[in-house]
């Protein structure tokens, strides 16, 4: 096992990408993960060990999140359609993911950022798959267009 940060001793991953909490749970986890500076959602992530005996879905979700902010991030694969956690990939760059992708080439769809690493690696290793925009990348998109045309016509 390899600690997944050197602040927050209580959270550790094994070579499979699944993490767990060992001598800790509830409360203590939630505690250790706020003093590394690690948010709720994200303590969830580590906490829930992924089932390596569950079949890999057809359609995926990529995304990153930072572990420590600035320093270190992952890369999550979920399950696009039951947001069960597949796989928990070292750093955000393309090469862990190719190596994922090209070991599971049944994946149809990958909804992802807008990342263009992601973007390149997913293309490199399975073409035919179709990519989407998750949605809360379209929402976040189409509202910053929206603002930029309210500031522009604001003097109207």
């Amino acid at each position: 096992m390899k600690k997944v940060s050197s602040g927050l001793p209580a959270f550790q991953a094994d070579r499979r990408g699944g993490a767990g909490v060992v001598r800790s749970g509830g409360r203590t986890t939630l505690r250790s993960a706020g003093r590394a500076g690690l948010p709720y959602h994200q303590a969830q992530v580590a906490v829930t060990p992924a089932d390596p005996e569950a079949p890999v879905p057809a359609v995926i979700g990529v995304d990153d999140f930072a572990l420590r902010r600035r320093h270190h991030y992952a890369t999550i694969i979920t399950d696009a359609v039951t947001g069960r956690r597949v796989e928990v990939l070292p750093g955000r760059d393309a090469g862990p993911l190719e190596a994922w992708l090209r070991g599971h080439p049944g994946i149809t769809t990958v909804c992802r950022d807008g990342s263009a690493t992601y973007a390149e690696a997913i293309h490199r290793t399975l073409p035919d798959a179709v990519q989407v925009s998750d949605r809360r990348h379209v929402w976040r998109n189409l509202c910053d267009k929206v603002r930029l045309e309210i500031r522009a016509h604001a003097d109207c």
